[in-house]
């Protein structure tokens, strides 16, 4: 728990490498640990690492959850990896993950950084809830993938639903 935390704390503080290497020097692992490296990997822009990480984690024996492929599909997304988005949606199908609004947000988001904007927005009417980061996600897809219209619609339509927009939206 404490080298957990401590990995937090320094990727909090824009450290990755000291955050690696407490993770590194790890007697033992568990999914929480790999997960905690995976997301200071995705939160400091350590993409590559992070797909590298996951591969370390499989070949290890853990089995990824939810936790997991979130970070997985962030990487992919700021990659820009298509062939690695769509692995990373078949693992949650193939693994019959519910698709929680974190996982549904990030599975929007991914799709709309790699320009499939037609999964984006298929995935984002399909769910059953959604919060600011949801929206926003998709308004952004929209707008990265040149669709202006469709974004401002999107923005009304979340104004309607009484979604009060946040930064990035």
């Amino acid at each position: 728990y404490v080298r957990n935390a401590l990995m937090v704390a320094y990727s909090a503080c824009d450290q990755p490498a000291r955050a690696m290497q407490v993770f590194d020097e790890m007697p033992r692992r568990t999914v929480v640990s790999w997960n905690t490296a995976l997301t200071s990997c995705v939160d400091n822009d350590c993409h590559d690492r992070c797909v590298g990480l996951f591969s370390a984690m499989v070949e290890a024996g853990f089995e990824p959850d939810q936790t997991t492929l979130v970070c997985m599909m962030s990487a992919a997304a700021e990659l820009g990896n298509l062939p690695l988005c769509k692995w990373a949606h078949g693992q949650v199908v193939a693994r019959r993950l519910d698709m929680t609004l974190q996982l549904g947000t990030a599975a929007v988001n991914m799709y709309a950084k790699c320009g499939l904007i037609s999964y984006a927005w298929r995935l984002f009417e399909r769910m059953p809830a959604r919060n600011v980061w949801t929206w926003s996600a998709m308004i952004q897809g929209f707008a990265q993938n040149g669709l202006a219209g469709e974004a401002l619609k999107l923005f009304e339509r979340m104004r309607g639903a009484s979604v009060a927009p946040n930064y990035v939206t």
